[in-house]
């Protein structure tokens, strides 16, 4: 039997036995209520036949049973009264449906009980009494000189009972309908909200959910409807320093919140990098969660990875891809000399060959030899190459100044935050350079205990007055659409890193851009 049928099914139960109890209460009152109005009827009715005129005139006198029983008779088959009884003083019958007891003498305690006080006195019928009877004292000429016992079984109730017999049972099967229609409804209601679940059913998906909640490598985190955390796994405890006293407080408290809440702005899905601390970023991803039929708001998740493995990926591929970059434009370029060489060979010019290729080979190994000793970081050192290649090929020289050194990052920085700093700096050169001759670019960089300078200068055209201002913003460049954001990047990387930029005019009259970053971050011990 499925849960909903269960549901149903005892639902349905429990209100009909609810209603056949409240039936059966309102049975036993309206049963109450009956046998008192019974009760109060004999008692009215006892109390006026005692002063019936022709009963006060008969009862002193030794044959007035005959007008009395005739008198009484006919007013009991009119009034369905189940029996009436007229007594003397001395409590002999007057008046009796069975008339052979007329003249017998009728014991009972109520009626020497109205004879000694005289005064009237009913006796209310109980559950399972068969009747209500009523005494009521009877006075001639100001004597007492017998009484009138009224008596009415239960009969009479009975008989209105059966009466609205039907309309009980009528109502009793309209409240059941009713009953089994909102058990039905309250069960539908039940099965909607547990999207036809069984049980076992949610607590097997229960046991999942946890499984595969506390075994994910990102850290996960839950925020209900009033912003406030609800859950976490294992990695998000690693990850966000998390505990279980962090449950149930306002998510806004932590260094992650600004990425819920713009999600929740938003009402979209959200990606963005977070920093914990100067040394620790990790990969935020923001989805704001609601109700697909109703649209309601039903809370916040968050799940955060860490970008330390990421990040040492990335670094090995942007040198593999500077490696490949640099490797193309050596074999564009080589194949020009090694054609140039051919043609020299082919004229007989040995020696004309030989010098050449020494030339060739002095430069190539200078920067290379360079490379090799002062850069120590592959991607750094890659896309130098790559670029000293690229502005071979545009006939401009690139100059890496001999006291060059880099050995480590600043503290915290990734590898490629510094090799976009480079690179964009020296295609910014490359791009003033390119349709001017004998054009020249000299990178340096210095690392000594405190800061790593960064030093790219070129022999173009410099900057034009009135942009040293809009240079770095977003979007803004001199020339075709679309390009004006290799200084911006440069702009932004340098705030994040808590850098300067300095941008100048050089002897030449260029621009020359002068980046410094810190190599120790300020508060980066307490993290």
């Amino acid at each position: 039997m499925t849960l909903y049928a269960k549901i149903s099914r005892t639902l349905s139960l429990l209100i009909i036995l609810l209603i056949i109890g409240v039936v059966l209460f309102m049975t036993i009152q309206w049963f109450s209520t009956l046998r008192r109005q019974l009760g109060r009827e004999a008692f009215d009715m006892a109390l006026t036949i005692a002063q019936t005129e022709l009963v006060r005139e008969h009862v002193p006198k030794e044959n007035g049973y005959i007008a009395i029983q005739n008198f009484i008779e006919k007013l009991r088959l009119k009034t369905r009264i189940q029996y009436i009884y007229v007594l003397n003083r001395d409590k002999r019958f007057y008046s009796n449906p069975k008339p052979a007891l007329i003249g017998e003498t009728f014991s009972s305690t109520l009626v020497d009980v109205v004879l000694k006080e005289e005064k009237a006195r009913i006796v209310f019928p109980s559950f399972f009494a068969t009747y209500a009877e009523a005494v009521a004292p009877v006075y001639s000429e100001g004597v007492l000189s017998g009484a009138v016992v009224v008596g009415m079984l239960n009969g009479r109730i009975y008989q209105e009972i059966t009466r609205n017999l039907i309309f009980l049972l009528i109502f009793m099967f309209f409240i059941m309908m009713c009953g089994v229609l909102v058990s039905f409804a309250l069960t539908s209601s039940i099965k909607r909200s547990i999207r036809g679940l069984e049980p076992e059913e949610i607590s097997f998906l229960l046991g999942q959910k946890e499984l595969v909640l506390q075994n994910l490598k990102e850290g996960l985190v839950v925020v209900d409807e009033h912003f406030c955390i609800s859950m976490y796994n294992k990695s998000a405890e690693t990850l966000l320093d998390l505990s279980p006293s962090d449950i149930g407080k306002n998510y806004k408290d932590y260094f992650f919140a600004s990425g819920l809440t713009e999600a929740f702005e938003r009402h979209t899905m959200l990606v963005q990098e977070v920093r914990q601390g100067p040394l620790k970023i990790l990969l935020g991803k923001y989805y704001p969660v609601s109700d697909s039929a109703t649209g309601a708001f039903l809370g916040l998740m968050a799940s955060f990875e860490d970008l330390t493995v990421a990040r040492q990926r990335a670094e090995e591929l942007t040198g593999m891809k500077e490696l490949t970059q640099a490797l193309r434009a050596q074999n564009h370029e080589f194949m020009n000399k090694l054609h140039t060489i051919s043609g020299m060979i082919q004229l007989g010019e040995i020696d004309t060959a030989v010098t050449y290729i020494s030339g060739i080979t002095k430069k190539r190994q200078e920067i290379l030899s360079l490379l090799s000793s002062s850069i120590k970081l592959p991607a750094l050192a890659g896309l130098i190459l790559s670029k000293y290649n690229k502005a071979a090929e545009a006939r401009v020289s690139l100059q890496l100044d001999p006291h060059s050194s880099i050995h480590t990052l600043p503290e915290g920085m990734r590898v490629e935050s510094l090799v976009s700093v480079i690179g964009n700096l020296i295609e910014n050169a490359l791009d003033a350079l390119i349709p001017a001759k004998n054009g020249r670019i000299d990178v340096r960089l210095i690392e000594d205990e405190s800061n790593l300078e960064i030093t790219v200068s070129d022999n173009g055209p410099g900057i034009c007055p009135g942009i040293e201002n809009s240079i770095l913003c977003k979007g803004f460049t001199t020339k075709e659409e679309g390009r004006g954001y290799g200084l911006y990047v440069v702009s932004k990387i340098v705030e994040e890193e808590r850098g300067s930029i300095e941008i100048d005019t050089n002897q030449w009259g260029g621009a020359e851009f002068v980046v410094t970053f810190p190599i120790k971050r300020a508060g980066a011990e307490s993290t």
